[in-house]
């Protein structure tokens, strides 16, 4: 039985389907039964639930579903990817009861095993990370933005006692296409940096015995947002700068601290300035030492930049030199990540294409998963990286993951499909060092990118999405996928 929950947040949900505005069509203790037509499936299997109620005038579902539903009825649910409880609770204006039913997926030899839970429904957000915020060694969960959410930062502290969730808010501004968890103020405590549409900011921890109230906010930039965000020491003076890049206007911003005051932000670099080659429209950003000094360097889609080591401020210092061919038309908007797929001790870096709207529409296109080999001279152009295929077809994905998920030394691709193309999985990719790579799908309902980490600290990988757009099969659940022996 699945145990796992966000405390308070089926009884409430439960209470208010029942209780209405006026007097009860139901009253009498409440009955519920809960079934599911097989008890196991193959992954990618599908059942029938089947729910009848007595006395109830309302049920919510929990669990690995989630919504709104009649006193008595069937759905299906499916395809599984991984082990699912099904919950749901029933009620009238004075009664409830629960049901539950669990379905396990047989999976393959070589794959991993997880189990899905809905933390809260209806929230479709757009950022989402783990990170301990507490201090007591667990990762809590942590979501921005969406059409629910907004600007609010709301965060959900993990109670291992109880193998659950609390939820607290942690800011109502601020908030929204992206989270970095980064101790900013070198005070021992993860702080969070976050970038909406119209400022940047990072929000200080307050310690344990305040975390769960409002975090002051110290704005980068009050006046100006972006999409993707990463966090550097850029210029090695001992204090992180930031980031940013605009969803569709493709800028990037480049903030650094003043050294005679390191609490303070100088203005940002701008890298689409005249004289520069970078395209003004794209997606993608990520910091790594492509050159094998010790100074990051910048990762955008198709293009990176090389650290100049000096002269931090002037953006056509920063020469641009292109590792993938045709980015203006195959990667116009991309993830990017960069890690040493095959071993050699040269970074090389994947991609994979986003979509052109913000709810997965106007992009058809089916670019694969793309790792470029990294050359023995990075700087020598686009012929010199050689683009090999990771996964095809494939839609629409935001922001994925390399990690080495089945701790095989390898490192795989955890991706989510943005609900909105004809493709929308949230799956794993396993590689064995470059040469071939094995799919395995978790879910067939997508999710505006994926978040990976050891949350409660078992040994096994789980992982965090959700949906964005109101027509997403899921409902705008946050899900987590725990991994389970």
């Amino acid at each position: 039985m699945c145990s796992l929950a966000l405390a308070g947040c089926s009884g409430g949900g439960g209470g208010g389907g029942g209780g209405g505005g006026g007097a009860s069509a139901a009253s009498g203790p409440v009955a519920v039964s809960l079934q599911a037509s097989a008890p196991q499936v193959a992954n990618g299997g599908s059942v029938t639930l089947t729910w009848n109620s007595v006395s109830a005038d309302a049920c919510v579902a929990s669990g690995a579903w989630a919504g709104a539903k009649t006193p008595s009825g069937t759905a299906q649910v499916g395809p599984l990817g991984a082990n699912s409880t099904f919950k749901i609770t029933c009620s009238n204006s004075s009664f409830s009861a629960n049901a539950s039913t669990t379905v396990t997926v047989s999976f393959s030899a070589g794959q991993l095993k997880f189990e899905r839970i809905v933390i809260e429904d209806g929230l479709y957000p757009v950022s989402k990370i783990f990170g301990d915020l507490d201090g007591d060694g667990f990762k809590d969960i942590i979501v921005a933005g969406g059409l629910v959410l907004g600007e609010q930062i709301v965060w959900y502290r993990y109670v291992p006692a109880t193998d659950s969730f609390t939820r607290h808010v942690l800011s109502d501004t601020g908030g929204d296409d992206n989270l970095v968890l980064m101790d900013m103020n070198a005070d021992g405590r993860k702080d969070i940096v976050a970038v909406s549409k119209t400022k940047v900011s990072w929000f200080e921890n307050p310690g344990p015995a305040n975390v769960t109230q409002k975090w002051v906010a110290h704005d980068i930039d009050a006046t100006t947002g972006g999409h993707d965000l990463v966090i550097a020491d850029i210029n090695l003076d001992g204090f992180l700068d930031v980031v940013t890049r605009e969803e569709f206007g493709g800028q990037v911003r480049l903030y650094l601290r003043d050294a005679a005051n390191p609490a303070t932000w100088l203005p940002p670099v701008l890298f689409s300035q005249p004289g520069t080659s970078l395209p003004h429209a794209g997606l993608g950003l990520a910091v790594a030492r492509i050159d094998g000094d010790n100074y990051p360097d910048l990762i955008l889609n198709g293009v990176w930049l090389r650290n100049p080591t000096a002269n931090f401020t002037n953006p056509l210092a920063w020469v641009e030199f292109e590792f993938a061919a045709n980015r203006q038309t195959n990667w116009s908007l991309a993830s990017v990540a960069v890690e040493d797929i095959d071993g050699d001790n040269k970074l090389d870096i994947v991609m994979s294409r986003s979509p052109l709207n913000p709810d997965g529409t106007g992009d058809t296109a089916t670019t694969p998963i793309t790792w470029f080999k990294g050359p023995v001279d990075p700087t020598a152009g686009a012929a010199a990286w050689v683009a090999k295929q990771i996964l095809s077809p494939v839609e629409n994905v935001v922001d994925l993951k390399l990690i080495d998920i089945n701790k095989d030394g390898k490192f795989d691709v955890v991706f989510g499909e943005l609900y909105g193309g004809s493709l929308y999985r949230i799956g794993i990719v396993y590689g064995d060092g470059g040469t071939n790579w094995t799919l395995q799908v978790l879910s067939h309902e997508g999710s505006h990118g994926m978040e990976v980490d050891d949350y409660n600290n078992d040994g096994r990988f789980d992982m965090l999405g959700s949906n964005v757009t109101a027509a997403s099969p899921d409902g705008g659940a946050l899900s987590l996928w725990r991994g389970i022996p």
